[in-house]
């Protein structure tokens, strides 16, 4: 009965560490769920500035498209009236 007692009392400890444990883990795992949480409105705000940001380079590509254009023939046009005048 001595021995039956000391083999629960070393069972009841053991089954105590792996409570312990298991309480140990479940606070990892909270606290990795908030970490992931966190990395993910990072991740979505970087998303959301860098969808920003492309569009006005878009914006930025497209006017300087149009301006050289634009100054293209303005030289062009400067270039004819000095021919003309000139000649």
């Amino acid at each position: 009965l001595t021995d039956q007692d000391a083999h629960l009392d070393a069972l009841s400890s053991a089954i105590l560490r792996q409570k312990q444990i298991g309480l140990q883990i479940g606070d990892e795992l909270d606290l990795h769920v908030d970490l992931l949480q966190q990395t993910d409105a990072a991740v979505e705000r970087t998303q959301n500035r860098l969808g920003t940001v492309n569009n006005r380079v878009g914006d930025v590509i497209a006017s300087n498209k149009t301006d050289h254009r634009a100054n293209l023939c303005i030289i062009v046009l400067v270039l004819i009236l000095v021919l003309i005048v000139f000649s």
